[in-house]
């Protein structure tokens, strides 16, 4: 009894962590969703630059700093703590395209900018943070499934349903 009641708790973290980190992920992905769309609407111009970077580096550091406060079950200690470094790349990499966005005179210098080295930075960070969210996704969604199946082994394993964990990685998928 007392191996099932520490699963049952830790199931219980592995799902309270898991919707925390929902919540968190969909919060900086519509703030970072809400910018880009005023960005993209009408003509481009580098004002609409410098708000889109500047909410998306909001955005991302309210996000690590509100991560930075959970407290991941020991079994997502590890991808928690790989999550906040490709998320710091990210962010870093949304920094420097602020500061350029701000310190450009035109559009033009800024989509040279995003043409070059600083947005071939970006693009790879943002491609690992997709990368890592799906894993992420995957990951905690097998934990919580995991721990609900072992802590219930009266239930068959063909009656335990999957947790579906969406994180919104994709665009598409928001």
């Amino acid at each position: 009894m007392v191996a099932c009641g520490g699963s049952s708790q830790q199931a219980a973290g592995a799902a309270l962590y898991a919707d925390e980190v929902e919540r968190l992920v969909t919060a900086m992905n519509a703030s970072i969703d809400a910018h880009d769309a005023e960005a993209n609407s009408g003509l481009p111009s580098i004002e609409k630059e410098r708000v889109r970077f500047a909410g998306g580096l909001a955005a991302r550091n309210d996000f690590l700093r509100a991560i930075g406060d959970l407290d991941p079950p020991a079994s997502l200690a590890a991808l928690h703590d790989n999550a906040v470094v490709v998320i710091e790349d990210l962010r870093d990499a949304t920094e420097d395209l602020a500061e350029i966005a701000q310190s450009s005179q035109t559009h033009d210098e800024f989509v040279a900018a995003w043409q070059g080295t600083p947005g071939d930075a970006f693009r790879e960070a943002d491609r690992r943070s997709i990368e890592l969210c799906m894993q992420v996704e995957d990951f905690l969604g097998d934990s919580v499934t995991q721990g609900v199946e072992f802590a219930s082994p009266w239930m068959q394993s063909s009656a335990a349903q999957p947790v579906d964990i969406n994180l919104g990685c994709l665009e598409a998928e928001r």
